[in-house]
């Protein structure tokens, strides 16, 4: 049985990397590669609790800020059904 994956907009966490150092550097400060953040910025894997926490810790996230950045899920389709 297939499950599906939930999909999450990263556009907002990307603009406050990109704001803050740069992608390269968020890297280090994250003890990540840079494919690894590439990875966990383009969907293509998924973040874990620890790199979530160590994210908003670095950028200085309010509980606002830290669900716009991890839990505002992409639409596959921008149509409205109605």
């Amino acid at each position: 049985m297939k499950h599906s994956v939930i999909r999450f907009d990263t556009s907002y966490l990307c603009g406050l990397i990109d704001k803050s150092c740069g992608r390269r550097e968020f890297a280090k400060a994250m003890k990540v590669s840079e494919g690894r953040l590439s990875r966990l910025l383009d969907g293509a894997a998924e973040f874990t609790q620890s790199e979530m926490v160590s994210a908003a810790e670095l950028l200085g996230l309010d509980a606002s800020g830290f669900t716009r950045c991890f839990f505002v899920e992409k639409f596959r389709n921008s149509k409205l059904l109605i």
